[in-house]
This record gives C-alpha cells, sequence and structure tokens, in this order.
C-alpha cells in the first residue's frame, strides 16, 4: 500500500530462494551475556550467541524472509540478524513492515529502524 502523496522509493518482497544481497547484508558477530543463576548459591553464567553469516538462521522461503535463533548446547545459541545498512537511505516517509514473531522462550524479536547521521 503506497500512502497517499507518497511514492514507494524501496520494498523487497523476497522474491526467489536467497537473501537479495544488493539491498541485505547478514550480520556477524558473537554476543555473550552473562547473568547470575538464580537460588542463593547462585554461579555466573555465560551464555553465547554466533550470528554468522549463514543460511540456517537468516533465509527466504515462499517469499518470505526467515530469522531464526537456535539452541546450539548448553548456553550456546545461533541466531540470525539482517540489516540494509548502506543499502537502503532516505530522507522523510514512511515505513511499512509486515512481521510475524514465534513464540519462544528468551526469544527478543526486533525490528530496528537507526538513522545514519
Amino acid at each position: 500500500m503506497v500512502m497517499n502523496g507518497y511514492r514507494r522509493v524501496w520494498e523487497d518482497n523476497f522474491k526467489g530462494d536467497k537473501l537479495d544481497s544488493s539491498k541485505w547484508t547478514r550480520e556477524v558477530g558473537v554476543m555473550t551475556k552473562v547473568y547470575k543463576a538464580s537460588g542463593e548459591d547462585a554461579t555466573e553464567v555465560k551464555d553465547v550467541i554466533d550470528f554468522a553469516d549463514t543460511e540456517q538462521n537468516a533465509y527466504v522461503k515462499d517469499g518470505e524472509l526467515h530469522i531464526v535463533g537456535r539452541h546450539d548446547g548448553e548456553h550456546k545459541y545461533s541466531g540470525g540478524t539482517v540489516r540494509t545498512v548502506d543499502n537502503m537511505a532516505f530522507l522523510y516517509g514512511y515505513l511499512e513492515v509486515e512481521a510475524k514473531f514465534g513464540p519462544g522462550m528468551g526469544a527478543i524479536p526486533a525490528i530496528w529502524m537507526n538513522s545514519g547521521g
């Protein structure tokens, strides 16, 4: 849907079977979360989340982008993030996103919109 008075300048309907690399890049890195387990004699726990450039965690299927978090072992997880940095920028307008977030304990789904300035 295009709102009155605006014209579409960028879109992706996720056609095909691969992420369009002219529009998207996978974010790569490792995030470590350290916390105390519950209880009086709690010990420190370190969770490691690996964001890799892999189709296991971020892929296109049936016209949809799938971003998946996985439990890869005790305190080890993998996740997917994609970004449009340096691929999309505009001044003024509106953004339309259709998203569905699945259930999951500890899942932190998000759509971030950051200025490039």
